[in-house]
């Protein structure tokens, strides 16, 4: 359940403070001036990090006078540094650990490992991927039958290397750190009365830059489609082709081209659900007599992760669905009321999923960092069952940097007229969140607080969401697909069945355009050159009066991902 609470507003960017040059070596890396120029972070239970001379040391630091202590129990600790990046080059990194043999390890449950992470990010520090969640090769631990990859604890030092290479141009720079982890706590093997402090040593750190001596490709341009293309759904044939067309780039090495496909989605009064017109019919028990019945619920509420719903302590009461007997306009809303509980507070949150990365589970990256999200609506609380005593209702926007941050509307009470829809808004400045930069965690939430079992039902309709910025939808990313060939064909059977499936990524908000930019490279998978004139961008309109089957139809389930990437060959087309 996410969290209830209203804290303080705020936006925040999370970035790297600085860059280094790497061909300068590895900046204060034997910590003789103790954790200047260092970055770090901690998410252990008890944690230190200190600069020890080698008076303090079981074994004299590998240079100068000083080295890195680390003790930890039960969490993570990292340090790290940022470094200037050409694309092409390789960073070699290396540095030495020590493990003291006073730490109390047991024999095949060391319970704990050395991470190594090696991030590209742009210019600003934010991270281009997360590829670190797949990166085993860095993971370094006692237990592992890997001999490059294991972890020696007899007291001395010994050497960790890992190296960084990326053709992307995008890349400014690579983000390094050394993260350690240690779980004994959850260990069964260790007395859980008992905590066991690891202490770890560090000293040395070094990088050198090797730099590429491989030409980049000639520079190249597309020739279609063409920069404010339109094609309206409407209006296209499943038989028409829409040629993609670039100039043949060169290089003395096998050359390649690989394409991304981007949609943004303007968003502005966009209805959420269709002013609840469109919803999910669900299926549920009653408690008392166990016999099934149906309920609505907002389109997309059956799918994970469009919706979430919670109840404080989970102590979970029907009191929330999407009815047909009152409406501000068309014939539904969404309903919410009071339970039969009679706790002091009883709160009911239902949750859209408007943005959210946690790898590897969601990866829904569609509001870029300040962007300023807006929702409007109207509520009406009944004369027949209107809100009593202390009892409310909001629009919530919640998002995530660091902590929650959470934004609320006026709250509808009992101090408003009866049978009267008033209207309510919330705006909020979208923070970017620490665990995944460059990326934003944000929810479109409805709320209903029930005080000492005093009664009373709200309806909202008619809700809309606003962005400054369009929504994000990536189809395809560079290096998906590869091609020899400089031309291909996308057919409008395809930019149908691709338009349905940006609306069913997006289920929940209704809209009837999206702009698709289109960009392609060259590489020799060293370096690389994206078209002068890259990226492309085209409109898809739908004007036609259906918004929700265009393409495909529900019998067939949603489309594919992979069905939609873009396949660079003359021979193929789109509708493969």
């Amino acid at each position: 359940m996410d969290p209830i609470f209203e804290p303080k507003e705020q936006y925040s960017s999370y970035q790297v403070n600085s860059f280094f040059d790497p061909s300068l070596g590895f900046p204060n890396g034997g910590f003789e001036d103790d954790l200047d120029l260092w970055q770090g972070r901690q998410e252990a239970l008890i944690a230190d990090l200190v600069v020890d001379s080698s008076s303090n040391m079981p074994q004299e630091p590998i240079e100068g006078s000083k080295s890195l202590s680390m003790t930890l129990f039960g969490g993570g600790m990292n340090v790290n540094n940022a470094f200037t990046y050409n694309p092409g080059d390789t960073l070699a990194f290396s540095f030495d650990y020590m493990i003291p043999d006073s730490n109390r390890i047991i024999p095949g449950h060391s319970a704990f490992e050395i991470s190594v992470e090696l991030t590209a990010v742009d210019e600003n520090g934010n991270y281009l991927d997360f590829s670190w969640w797949n990166q085993d090769e860095l993971l370094y631990s006692i237990e592992s039958e890997n001999t490059e990859r294991k972890l020696i604890a007899d007291g001395n030092w010994h050497t960790l290397s890992a190296e960084f290479l990326n053709s992307s141009l995008e890349v400014k720079g690579v983000y390094f750190g050394v993260q350690v982890w240690e779980w004994s706590r959850s260990d069964w093997t260790y007395n859980e009365f008992e905590n066991r402090y690891l202490n770890l040593y560090f000293d040395n750190f070094q990088v050198q830059k090797k730099i590429t001596s491989n030409p980049k490709p000639t520079d190249f341009s597309i020739l279609k489609p063409g920069n404010g293309d339109i094609y309206d759904l409407d209006t296209l044939s499943n038989f028409q082709t829409i040629p993609f067309i670039w100039e043949e780039s060169s290089d003395s090495d096998t050359l390649l081209y690989t394409n991304r496909l981007v949609s943004y989605v303007p968003c502005i009064n966009s209805s959420l659900s269709n002013g609840f017109e469109d919803y999910d019919i669900m299926i549920g028990s009653n408690p008392e007599t166990g016999t099934p019945f149906e309920y609505k619920m907002p389109d997309g509420f059956g799918t994970f992760p469009n919706w979430f719903y919670g109840q404080t302590d989970w102590n979970m009461q029907f009191n929330t669905w999407v009815t047909d007997t009152v409406a501000r306009s068309g014939s539904h809303s969404l309903r919410m009321g009071a339970t039969k509980l009679e706790t002091e507070m009883h709160t009911t949150t239902l949750l859209y999923t408007f943005s959210r990365v946690d790898l590897p589970w969601i990866n829904r990256d569609r509001i870029k960092p300040g962007t300023v999200v807006s929702v409007k609506g109207y509520a009406m609380t009944p004369s027949d069952d209107r809100m009593k005593g202390n009892n409310k209702a909001s629009l919530v926007i919640i998002s995530q940097d660091e902590e929650w941050q959470t934004s609320t509307s006026t709250a509808i009470n009992s101090s408003y007229e009866p049978d009267v829809w008033h209207p309510f808004e919330v705006n909020m400045t979208i923070p970017e969140r620490l665990q995944y930069p460059n990326t934003t965690k944000v929810y479109i939430s409805f709320r209903y607080v029930q005080y000492n079992g005093e009664l009373g039902t709200t309806f909202f309709d008619d809700i809309t969401i606003s962005t400054s910025s369009p929504i994000n939808f990536y189809v395809t990313e560079y290096y998906d697909v590869m091609t020899e060939n400089t031309s291909s064909v996308m057919s409008a059977y395809y930019i149908k069945n691709l338009f349905s499936f940006v609306k069913t990524e997006l289920t929940g908000i209704n809209f009837g355009q999206v702009d698709f930019e289109w960009g392609i490279l060259a590489t020799d998978l060293n370096t690389e050159v994206p078209a002068i004139n890259s990226p492309v961008t085209f409109t898809v309109l739908d004007s036609g009066s259906d918004q929700n089957n265009i393409g495909l139809s529900s019998s067939n389930g949603p489309f594919q991902l992979d069905a939609v990437k873009i396949i660079l060959d003359e021979k193929i087309s789109f509708t493969d």
